[in-house]
């Protein structure tokens, strides 16, 4: 599968196991349309912005704060490991 934009958005879901969505070519599209998914099925999103390995919060602007640091792979599964791991320290 190969890279289709340089955000990734993911939804929180309850077994803690965040969920992939989709792709996004800017910050403000990724943040556009996490809340358009928010307007119909209310959630936790995030963004992870590839090139500078930060994630977003889709209700804020600015980068979350995390203790860990998580390696961006092409491999979905990997981001999700990490973002689990994000979550699960919130």
């Amino acid at each position: 599968m190969g890279i289709q934009g340089s955000f990734e958005i993911f939804r929180s879901v309850p077994n803690g196991e965040p969920r992939w969505l989709e792709s996004c070519a800017s910050l403000e599209s990724a943040m556009a349309r996490a809340h358009e998914m928010d307007s119909t099925e209310r959630g936790d999103y995030f963004i992870f912005d590839r090139q500078n390995h930060k994630f977003f919060d889709a209700g804020h602007r600015q980068p979350v704060k995390s203790a860990i640091r998580i390696m961006a792979a092409d491999e979905h599964n990997e981001m999700r490991k990490g973002l689990r791991r994000l979550l699960q320290k919130r």
